[in-house]
């Protein structure tokens, strides 16, 4: 008897039995993380964040009560991931500068800032042009297209933030650190979900269209809720008016990243 058959009726069931436990433990982080943000008190601080976490948990809702209805589900979906990906930017932006809101007076860094992403986006236009979606229509194409400059944009802001971090020897911001990085897995491992999707479709390297991005963002709840776990430690004197060793130390770090970037202090 063929093995082949054997197998291939338990490949739906068990694919099915994945997705379902995939998505459980996503609901279960998400939820944790938003009653770590809360419980912390951090709904100010990661406002933009809190707000896609909680937007993630409608999403989610939203998509299975259409799931039996293939043609619904497919513009529920597109539409609903402009929200998500328009949460995502801002709550990578707001830890972003959470951490290096002094340096964003300096025009050099805003800009270096600004070429990083250009560089992102003008490579995932590039991608796009000579691999352009397929197998979509016009509304699934352009949310692709963007979601694959978000991706880029995110990967190359996060490299951006860890090495600033590094050269500056930043470390008591560790939930900016957890979120970001998990921002950053995310997108550097999700990028290959749309890419493939556009180009082969969904029935070919359903894996990597499917599955490589779930576990990617898996991968980022779990980071997210690990590093939001674990209290952060207190900055020496927080919420008071800066004084002249604050201003100081500012202008220290600003010396430095001006000879970082080939300036004269």
């Amino acid at each position: 008897m063929d093995e082949r058959k054997l197998s291939t009726p338990l490949l739906i069931p068990m694919e099915a039995l994945l997705t379902k436990l995939s998505l459980c433990v996503s609901i279960c982080l998400r939820v944790l993380i938003v009653y770590l943000l809360c419980k912390r008190r951090l709904r100010r601080r990661f406002l933009w964040f809190l707000a896609y976490i909680i937007y993630a948990l409608v999403e989610d809702g939203l998509r299975l009560a259409v799931s039996g209805n293939p043609a619904l589900y497919g513009r529920v979906y597109w539409l609903t991931e402009i929200g998500d990906l328009s949460l995502l930017i801002a709550a990578v932006a707001e830890s972003f500068i959470n951490v290096f809101r002094e340096f964003t007076r300096l025009r050099l860094f805003v800009w270096t800032v600004w070429v990083c992403v250009g560089l992102a986006v003008l490579y995932s236009l590039f991608k796009a042009w000579v691999f352009p979606p397929v197998h979509t229509g016009h509304l699934g194409s352009v949310v692709i297209a963007v979601e694959v400059t978000v991706d880029y944009s995110v990967s190359a802001i996060g490299i951006l933030f860890f090495v600033l971090m590094l050269f500056f020897r930043i470390r008591e911001r560790p939930w900016e650190m957890g979120i970001i990085g998990g921002f950053t897995i995310n997108a550097g491992l999700a990028v290959f979900g749309p890419l493939t999707f556009s180009a082969f479709g969904t029935t070919r390297f359903k894996v990597l269209s499917e599955w490589i991005p779930a576990i990617a963002y898996l991968l980022a709840e779990i980071m997210w809720f690990v590093y939001l776990w674990h209290p952060e430690r207190k900055m020496a004197v927080p919420n008071r008016e800066p004084n002249i060793d604050d201003v100081a130390t500012m202008d220290d770090h600003v010396k430095i990243l001006r000879r970082f970037l080939g300036r004269k202090s």
